[in-house]
């Protein structure tokens, strides 16, 4: 009678098992199963972090109505709409022709004040200079 915690498939292959040939099978397969299901993970992750910062981020255009109470600023600036513009990155993942429908969109909603931070380009400024600065003179 065999006990009640061996799996009844593996007494009725003693000779193998005892001979080292099942274990040794088993851990090959095991270690090949596992391999190959990190080298898939790792392909995914990496392919879908590619999908992000390439087609999804360089169209995530985010626009958020802040309210910002400063007790001390003059009456004049109430009401006051300030755009904040970053991270262009021209020519590396946005393109001039999105780069313009940006500053479409950024003119409709007709700012008191555009601030410009972060990255322009990515490697070389004179690549893209001169669609740089004529799609940021078109700013209002």
């Amino acid at each position: 009678m065999s006990e009640p915690w061996i799996n009844p498939s593996v007494e009725e292959n003693t000779e193998n098992y005892s001979s080292g040939l099942l274990d040794a099978t088993f851990a090959r397969r095991m270690f090949l199963k596992r391999a190959l299901g990190g080298v898939a993970g790792t392909i995914a992750a990496s392919g879908a972090g590619w999908g992000y910062t390439r087609l999804i981020e360089p169209r995530w255009l985010e626009l958020a109505h802040v309210s910002l109470p400063l007790p001390r600023l003059s009456p004049t600036f109430h009401g006051y709409r300030l755009v904040q513009l970053s991270d262009l990155h021209l020519g590396d993942w946005l393109q001039p022709a999105q780069l313009h429908d940006l500053i479409l969109f950024i003119n409709q909603q007709q700012p008191d004040l555009i601030a410009i931070t972060g990255d322009f380009v990515t490697d070389d400024p004179a690549l893209v200079a001169d669609d740089l600065l004529t799609l940021l003179k078109l700013l209002k």
